[in-house]
């Protein structure tokens, strides 16, 4: 009786696994205050292509970029999806930026790198821009 209650449960967790979305994701925030929202938006965008961000959707009016990446086939089987909003907050412009890859339970350093690489990147091209790597 113990090895029927031993299995069911093996399977019941394996199937529960299997259901579960696996995910990992990264964040940056980057701060401006000497720049219009206009002019944030632009370089935002200009940072995305040099960081090799292919842009899905932009939608300035709402502030949302929506960037891919070609994905590493021996980690994932989906490519990394950028988030990045830029927002009026007060009196200065925010910049926050999401890096997300589904079907993974360990981030391989894949979002974190490009979270990295895309806020070093912004700090160059807005060098009074204070960046914040969660």
């Amino acid at each position: 009786m113990k090895i029927v209650k031993h299995t069911v449960l093996l399977f019941y967790l394996f199937f529960i696994g299997c259901a579960t979305s696996l995910m990992v994701s990264s964040k940056g925030i980057v701060s401006v205050t000497d720049k219009t929202y206009d002019e944030v938006f632009s370089i935002v965008m200009m940072t995305a292509t040099e960081s090799n961000l292919t842009l899905i959707d932009v939608n300035k009016s709402s502030g949302f970029i929506l960037a891919t990446m070609p994905r590493n086939p021996l980690l994932t089987w989906q490519s990394p999806a950028v988030n990045i909003t830029v927002i009026q907050v007060d009196n200065k412009i925010q910049v926050n930026v999401q890096a997300t890859i589904g079907g993974q339970m360990v981030d391989y350093g894949t979002t974190k790198n490009i979270i990295e690489d895309f806020c070093n990147k912004l700090q160059k091209n807005l060098p009074s821009a204070t960046v914040k790597i969660l």
